[in-house]
């Protein structure tokens, strides 16, 4: 099973990124999924974007905090992704803060990027604070427990995959008709 993980920042060379690559690791070592990192500060659109999420079971979404929010190009990602290139296949949310925020983009995507794109956000989600301190090993002095969490959302997040690969055919056609709008 493929799984995207989406580098969310627009700056080049981001602790979006990082923590992408080491998320990467870990899922190719520790995991069924076979991760694909997805840099969207260096290839927001375009048709091979298209391509690598249709073709995912999964996603994790790795979202900085700016200002508050989720940054623009990632809100932009789901705004293009039409329906149903994401639909009903899940997705794990990862905040990264610089500091001890990283709630806020959490409650920016699962309020506003689910509805025309029908992604299926875990309940569950995590939040890297201190991210500078967020080693490859998944240590993070702001929480101790943290690789231990990381291993369990992405237990999860397979068994939600596996589970909505078997029945994403049949939402599809009932969801066909009202793509848009509630």
């Amino acid at each position: 099973m493929e799984v995207l993980i989406i580098a969310g920042s627009p700056r080049m060379d981001s602790q979006s990124l990082r923590v992408s690559r080491i998320l990467e690791n870990y899922l190719r070592d520790y995991s069924v999924l076979t991760p694909t990192v997805l840099n969207l500060a260096a290839q927001p659109t375009g048709p091979q974007r298209d391509e690598l999420a249709g073709r995912a079971e999964a996603f994790i979404v790795v979202v900085p905090e700016h200002s508050g929010m989720a940054p623009p190009v990632l809100k932009e990602f789901f705004v293009s992704s039409e329906y149903p290139v994401l639909a009903h296949k899940p997705a794990l949310i990862v905040s990264i803060s610089s500091g001890m925020g990283g709630s806020y983009p959490v409650l920016d995507l699962r309020a506003t990027t689910y509805k025309n794109t029908k992604i299926c956000y875990m309940p569950d989600h995590l939040i890297i604070r201190e991210v500078e301190d967020f080693g490859p090993d998944m240590s993070s002095r702001a929480y101790a427990g943290l690789g231990k969490r990381i291993s369990a959302c992405v237990h999860m997040l397979e068994l939600y995959a596996r589970q909505l690969s078997a029945v994403r055919a049949d939402l599809l056609g009932v969801g066909a008709a009202i793509t848009y709008g509630m």
